[in-house]
């Protein structure tokens, strides 16, 4: 699949608040009108006068040609946050897409495949979960550890629960780090999670949050034995 990177226009569509962290944005492709992107990349916004350069992952599936969606977490209140928040239905912006080499491996039909994210970091391992198990037709499985400080801030519980009782072969596995009284979500960071799990060898493993995440778990899963040629991760650092 070609995958050329150049300025795009695109238009916003819709915009849906899903709490008080998370925001989705909607754009349409308006020059050119379709192209194509590998779940897991991201696209550069240019934002205000000076033209500056924010990216974002894109969260839909690569099965839309025409456009993509974008997970925002509104909570660090930057200037390309801010930009998006106040941009208007119907306003164009300018874009570098597609962007990125954090995609699904050649061998993804053939091996398990473990997707870990923390906060919106979910965003381009939503959009692995939509190509694998929906577009691909993927039978081996397929894990997605989601990592939040607070169950409140998850979003797409629907999505996500009726992509398991329709994949035998897919498994969502949530965690608070930070959890309230009568908390009915498991607890934990992302590495107690995966340190309950059965590693199975052979696995290919996705990563995607902050840096210390990526560290953290990078280091647990060579301690378990686990080859550095199968863990995968965003180099936005």
């Amino acid at each position: 699949m070609t995958t050329n990177r150049f300025a795009k226009k695109a238009k916003l569509e819709n915009r849906i608040n899903h709490n008080e962290k998370y925001m989705q944005l909607h754009f349409s492709l308006m020059e050119p009108f379709s192209q194509p992107f590998l779940a897991g990349q991201y696209v550069s916004i240019k934002i205000g006068e000076r033209q500056d350069l924010r990216s974002y992952s894109i969260c839909s599936s690569p099965s839309s040609l025409d456009g993509f969606d974008l997970l925002i977490d509104v909570t660090p209140h930057g200037i390309g946050t801010t930009f998006l928040q106040n941009l208007a239905i119907g306003a164009e912006i300018e874009v570098l897409a597609p962007l990125g080499k954090f995609v699904l491996k050649n061998d993804v039909l053939d091996r398990p495949i473990v997707l870990i994210g923390t906060g919106s970091g979910v965003a381009p391992l939503m959009s692995m979960c939509h190509q694998f198990l929906e577009n691909m037709h993927g039978t081996h499985l397929m894990q997605l550890l989601w990592g939040e400080r607070f169950s409140k801030d998850f979003i797409w519980l629907d999505t996500l629960n009726r992509l398991q009782q329709e994949h035998s072969n897919f498994k969502f596995l949530p965690t608070v780090s930070r959890p309230v009284e009568g908390e009915t979500f498991p607890q934990g960071r992302v590495t107690d999670v995966l340190n309950s799990l059965q590693l199975i060898p052979s696995t290919n493993y996705y990563l995607c949050g902050n840096r210390s995440m990526i560290e953290d778990v990078s280091k647990f899963l060579l301690d378990k034995g686990v080859w550095e040629s199968e863990i995968f991760y965003e180099k936005f650092y």
